[in-house]
């Protein structure tokens, strides 16, 4: 790696080089380059009616040399300092002209990197070539002696793709062949004093050059990386952090650039080895910004990025790595850390600490489940465990989707070892052995579990118990003693069927059951089964059954059951159509006071009298034009009967004898009739079924009318 990172090193050299050429020379004293350690100058001769013998060169008020031609360069200076010039004229004879005015420069600023001096003394090598001679070439050709230089041996691009090199190069050199203006040296600090301000109100005062070779690093990063030379960009990124390092922005993008790399080829599919091992790798990238800035304040983006980022991988990949069959505890613990850490840099921060407790929430307790009676002994059976924690308002704790999470469990001598997630919901349904019976069942929609505590669950009061425990336990205390047991409701509109299992012991003989709502008993059965209403005026609807034994002795008493009305405005015209016919008496929908085999909410939706038994169900007789003769079979043989015919709901005549003829009819339509015996009173009808009769249709032709 150490060879690489000096492979890299020299692979900015070229970048570096471009930096080093100075503007076209404008009118009197004027920068012609400044590199690292060389700095060259030029002026014009005074008028033409001055003789000069040679011209004296002063930095910063001390002399520095002389010449007799027209340019200067200094080889004394050290990178990144300014510099402050000036020329005399020495007139022929011995005299000297005034001084000319001031040229501050300011040479390239060294960056911190291993062997950068040998990279600046390459640039500094290209300080006497003119920007006419530059080329690709050459500067690949310097590029490569720099590696020679740093490495002692030939060098050839294996990691590097000098394709892409070059097109850089080019690409730079036609922008300075074509692009960079020709500029005063008044336009030159003008423009240099707007970049200086730029750089220390937006890039920490650093220098541009610095901030260009970062972006040129980086794009030779990407370009790599877009080339599918993984090696490479690392390489050129890596490199790029020697730049602009105390700029927060640029050091967290390029850092954010390198956790990418590690991490960027991740699915859902990968294997959970290379998961755990190139998210650790990003994580370090990631938290080396901490390495750049060690007193970062809690008001930084950047800082806060660099921690709450390598949570949030890790976290996505939580339902693949934290499987209970397969739990990674150094995953969980590398995640928890780091969002603690997060916690601890800001504490204020909410996001930070809602983050933190999602983590949390997946951390592995193991759990004992106990089936035991009240004497401690086991009872044998199986547990149904279903994560609702989605259902429960926590969706937060899943990446995407919330996945299905459902296991049974049999419980082996009455104990069961179930791993769950601390801070997950789960609702638990148990099956219990019970001797020749059903088994019992029960579900709790939200279990109670702690971790290092024992909760202790009784099945007949439906309370809990929790004391300090060195294990995570939770015992289900299912009494062994007789009693009614699995309660259950099937709800009806303004009834609903209670039931229950019950197992008798030896010595019991069953009478029957006395069932309670509260502590008031409303029924007394000799069968497992009642039906109760739904409303009540005491607005109790906690329900037990007790059995009873020949002798008047009582069982214990089963679990409670709770049923609730819940809202029946739905039904409000029902129940005032029950009112009209049955006031307070105790008759309910799915009662049948009548007898004809329809109960009375269906009586109520068919519009029928629900104390009256149906009425006849008319049959065609003669059909005509204009006229239809009904048929009917009488409902009982009572004398003196009569009936009532209605057609299309309207009441249109009735008839003494099982036989009506309605007239004054239209031909080809249709008409629906019923019929209902009006006496006498005590044999009295409801309407009967419906039914439907056609006059024939009229026929088109030559005196149909006499026919018809």
């Amino acid at each position: 790696m150490g060879g690489s990172k000096k492979l890299i090193v020299c692979g900015g050299l070229f970048l570096t080089l471009i930096l080093s050429i100075g503007a076209t020379a404008p009118k009197g004293i004027r920068l012609g380059k400044a590199s690292y350690r060389k700095v060259t100058i030029s002026w014009q001769a005074p008028d033409a009616m001055t003789q000069v013998a040679h011209y004296k060169i002063y930095r910063d008020g001390t002399e520095l040399g002389s010449t007799a031609s027209l340019n200067y360069t200094d080889e004394t200076v050290q990178p990144g300092t300014k510099y402050t010039y000036k020329i005399l004229a020495v007139i022929v004879g011995g005299g000297n002209s005034e001084f000319s005015s001031e040229l501050p420069v300011r040479t390239l600023k060294s960056a911190s990197f291993e062997n950068n001096q040998l990279v600046e003394k390459v640039v500094d090598s290209f300080h006497d070539t003119p920007k006419s001679d530059l080329n690709a070439v050459s500067l690949i050709s310097a590029i490569k002696a720099g590696f020679e230089a740093l490495l002692g041996s030939n060098i050839s691009f294996s990691v590097i793709d000098e394709n892409i090199v070059t097109s850089v190069v080019v690409e730079e050199l036609n922008w300075i062949n074509t692009v960079t203006p020709e500029l005063t040296e008044t336009e030159r600090l003008a423009v240099q004093s707007e970049i200086d301000a730029m750089m220390d109100s937006s890039f920490a005062g650093n220098s541009f050059d610095h901030m260009y070779i970062n972006q040129k690093l980086t794009q030779l990063g990407d370009e790599h990386w877009g080339a599918g030379n993984r090696t490479a960009a690392e390489l050129f990124y890596e490199f790029s952090l020697n730049y602009l390092s105390n700029h927060e922005s640029t050091v967290s993008c390029s850092l954010a650039r390198l956790a990418y790399f590690a991490k960027s080829h991740l699915t859902q599919d990968s294997s959970c080895a290379d998961i755990s091992e190139s998210l650790s790798k990003a994580k370090a990238c990631s938290e080396r910004f901490f390495d750049f800035f060690p007193n970062s304040a809690p008001t930084s983006t950047y800082a806060k990025s660099a921690l709450s980022q390598p949570a949030a991988w890790y976290f996505s990949y939580f339902p693949k790595m934290l499987e209970y069959s397969n739990y990674d505890a150094l995953f969980f613990s590398t995640a928890y850390e780091t969002a603690k850490r997060l916690v601890a840099f800001d504490p204020a921060d909410k996001n930070a600490v809602q983050r933190l407790k999602r983590v949390a929430a997946w951390e592995l307790v193991t759990l004992q489940l106990r089936f035991v009676d009240e004497k401690g002994n086991a009872r044998t059976g199986s547990v149904k465990i279903c994560n609702v924690s989605a259902e429960n308002g926590k969706r937060d704790l899943f990446h995407g989707d919330a996945y299905v999470d459902e296991r049974e469990f049999t419980l082996s001598n009455g104990t069961a070892t179930v791993p769950v997630y601390a801070g997950h919901d789960y609702s638990i349904s148990l099956n219990v052995d019970v001797a020749n019976g059903n088994k019992l069942k029960f579900e709790l929609p939200l279990f109670k579990y702690e971790k290092n505590k024992l909760v202790s669950y009784d099945y007949l009061t439906n309370s809990f118990t929790e004391t300090p425990s060195s294990q995570s336990r939770t015992d289900f205390v299912i009494s062994s003693t007789a009693y009614p047991y699995n309660l259950r409701a099937d709800r009806g509109i303004d009834v609903f069927d209670l039931s229950w299992d019950w197992v008798a012991p030896p010595s019991f003989t069953t009478a029957g059951f006395k069932v309670f709502r509260g502590n008031m008993e409303v029924a007394t059965v000799n069968k497992q089964t009642v039906r109760l209403p739904l409303n009540n005026s005491a607005n109790e609807y906690r329900y037990k059954v007790v059995a009873v034994d020949a002798n008047g002795n009582l069982s214990s008493t089963s679990q409670i059951l709770t049923v609730y009305p819940g809202d029946q405005s739905q039904y409000s015209d029902f129940f005032e159509w029950m009112n009209r016919y049955f006031g307070d008496s105790d008759i309910y929908a799915g009662d049948d006071p009548d007898n004809d085999g329809v109960d009375n909410y269906h009586e109520f939706l068919n519009g029928t009298d629900p104390t009256k038994v149906p009425g006849p169900t008319p049959y065609a007789g003669p059909r005509g034009f204009y006229e239809l003769t009904l048929e009917w079979d009488a409902v009982s043989n009572v004398e003196g009967a009569t009936y009532q015919i209605s057609r299309n709901g309207t009441v249109v005549g009735t008839s003494s004898t099982t036989k009506f003829t309605d007239v004054n009819l239209v031909p080809g339509v249709s008409y629906i009739y019923k019929v209902k015996q009006l006496t006498p009173a005590a044999a009295a009808t409801d309407w009967g079924l419906p039914n439907t009769f056609t006059t024939q249709k009229a026929h088109n032709y030559e005196h149909a009318d006499k026919v018809q």
